[in-house]
């Protein structure tokens, strides 16, 4: 197995955006060349087109996208590495426009929220029309757990969000409001609990984490050593 496939491997599994944000970036002192090519394979078998990195960026525009200052729509390492271009251009850093975030809708929860209270209103509306009707009955019945299952799934969701365990964070709260859509909140609750518990029984994962620290094969050697250098806490 190359270096490039096993860093592949272990790429795999993070999320197109994060993707496509470490391959704008460009910050070949954290990642090693091997790291892009696996990147570059990952999007285009994904069908996912390649942005221009901002190391292509002219000047102009990177003076425009470090003045606007948008942290929605840019991270916190784009800026990092912005300001680390426009340096090694001899440029001199504009002020930036204050600091004002609104932080974008989590896509996930956004989707499962929405569709609940669609399908909430569509039972509601039938079991008005249908009262007497016991499949009415037991589907209020079931969006209504679906609603609190997904509640209670919000719990391990952010939870696993936070600790870099994305796939488990979507796997609880679908798994949540899916027992609570059957089951109801005696089952949702718990399950809710387990998955929080087993997430934060996790090892947490650092934003650009992908591998053990000594395998050498995703972090450039200057960002290893670089790391290795810290004092421990």
């Amino acid at each position: 197995m190359s270096p490039i496939d096993t860093i592949k491997a272990k790429l795999s599994d993070k999320e197109t955006e994060d993707l496509l944000a470490i391959w704008t970036e460009n910050n070949r002192v954290e990642w090693r060349d091997e790291a892009f090519d696996a990147i570059q394979q990952i999007l285009t078998e994904r069908g996912v087109a390649l942005p221009e990195q901002l190391s292509d960026k002219e000047t102009e525009d990177l003076l425009a996208i470090w003045t606007e200052n948008n942290r929605d729509e840019w991270r916190d390492e784009a800026f990092d590495a912005i300001q680390q271009i426009l340096t090694e251009r001899g440029v001199a850093l504009l002020e930036q426009k204050p600091l004002v975030t609104h932080k974008k809708l989590d896509k996930t929860v956004t989707g499962i929220g929405i569709g609940s209270i669609i399908a909430y209103l569509v039972g509601k509306q039938l079991a008005e029309q249908f009262p007497d009707s016991p499949i009415m009955n037991v589907l209020s019945t079931a969006v209504i757990g679906c609603l609190v299952g997904t509640l209670a799934g919000m719990i391990p969701y952010f939870v696993g969000k936070a600790r870099g365990h994305a796939k488990l964070s979507k796997v609880s709260l679908v798994a949540c409001a899916a027992s609570g859509a059957l089951f109801g909140v005696l089952l949702a609750g718990p399950l809710a609990l387990l998955f929080t518990i087993i997430t934060l029984a996790r090892k947490k994962t650092p934003k650009h984490e992908t591998a053990e620290p000594t395998d050498g094969h995703v972090f450039s050697e200057s960002a290893t050593s670089a790391s290795s250098e810290k004092p421990s806490s």
